[in-house]
C-alpha cells in the first residue's frame, strides 16, 4: 500500500465545457469570449443580441494576453457586480482554483478536434449548402446567387463522387466516405478530418469561388501541420501565420 499524489495539470474539452470548468461565459455568445486573450466581441443589431468577435483590427503579432484570469474571477466573486460579470466574461468562481497545479488559463488548452473538426469544418459546409445562415435561406433570397453557394446539382455531383470512390479508398485512410449531402449532419470527427485533409479540396475546385477554395486550402494546411506527429519550433510560426490568414480571409469573405 502506498499514498499516491496526483497533480492535475491539464483540463480538456470542447469550448462550452472548458468555459464552464473555468467559470467563464460560453465563448459563442459573450462580450469577453476568450480565456487566453482580452479580445472583445461586438453585439449585433438583430433581435437576438448575439455577440460576434471581429478580427479586423486584432493585433496578431502582439496580442493582448490575459494574465490575471484568477484575479478577475476573485474580483467578480467579491463584488457580485453584473457589470464585472459581463465585461470580464466570468459567470462564477471555479472549484478548480483550489488546485494549485493548474494555471489559469494555460492549463485549459484548445481542443483542436472539437474546435476544427466538430465546429469550424461543418460550419463551413453548412454555409456553402445554405443551411447555416438565415440570410442564405433559399426562401429568403430566391434570386440571389452568392459565390459560396453550392446548389443541389453540385452537391449531388460531390456526393456521387464520394460514393463512387468508396471501393477504392485504402483502409489506412479510415472509413470509406459517405455521401456528404445526405449524411453531413451525422458526420463524426474522423469523417470531417477526411473531408478537410483529403476529399474536400479536389471536390470543391471548380464548384466554389476560388477565394473560398483558397481559404479552405489554408485551413486544411493549418490542421495538417498543427496535428503532425512532430513539429519544429520554426513551424509553430507557420502554424500561427496559417491560422491568422484563414481567420482574416474568412472574415473578409
Amino acid at each position: 500500500m502506498f499514498q499516491l499524489r496526483a497533480w492535475v495539470t491539464i483540463v480538456t474539452g470542447d469550448g462550452p465545457a472548458l468555459a464552464d470548468a473555468i467559470g467563464m461565459k460560453t465563448s459563442g455568445n459573450a462580450y469577453r469570449p476568450c480565456r487566453t486573450c482580452m479580445i472583445r466581441a461586438e453585439c449585433s443589431n438583430g433581435p437576438n443580441k448575439t455577440y460576434y468577435v471581429l478580427h479586423t483590427s486584432y493585433n496578431f503579432v502582439n496580442p493582448p494576453i490575459c494574465t490575471e484570469l484568477c484575479e478577475d474571477i476573485h474580483l467578480v466573486e467579491r463584488t457580485r457586480s453584473d457589470d464585472y460579470h459581463q465585461h470580464l466574461g466570468i459567470n462564477h468562481s471555479s472549484i478548480l482554483l483550489q488546485l494549485h497545479s493548474l494555471h489559469f488559463p494555460r492549463s485549459f488548452s484548445a481542443d483542436i478536434m472539437h474546435c476544427i473538426l466538430q465546429n469550424i469544418t461543418p460550419t463551413l459546409y453548412k454555409i456553402w449548402n445554405r443551411t447555416k445562415l438565415e440570410v442564405d435561406n433559399p426562401k429568403s433570397h430566391s434570386n440571389l446567387r452568392e459565390p459560396y453557394y453550392l446548389d443541389a446539382k453540385v452537391l449531388e455531383v460531390i456526393s456521387s463522387s464520394l460514393a463512387v470512390a468508396r471501393p477504392d479508398i485504402p483502409a489506412y485512410l479510415g472509413h470509406a466516405p459517405r455521401r456528404i449531402s445526405n449524411h453531413y449532419a451525422g458526420f463524426k470527427a474522423a469523417e470531417w478530418k477526411a473531408w478537410l485533409t483529403l476529399f474536400g479540396m479536389p471536390l470543391l475546385d471548380q464548384h466554389l469561388g476560388q477565394d473560398y477554395v483558397a481559404n479552405f486550402r489554408t485551413f486544411g494546411h493549418f490542421y495538417s501541420l498543427a496535428t503532425g506527429h512532430s513539429i519544429s519550433y520554426a513551424e509553430t510560426a507557420q502554424v500561427a501565420k496559417l491560422a491568422e490568414d484563414f481567420v482574416c480571409l474568412y472574415e473578409w469573405l
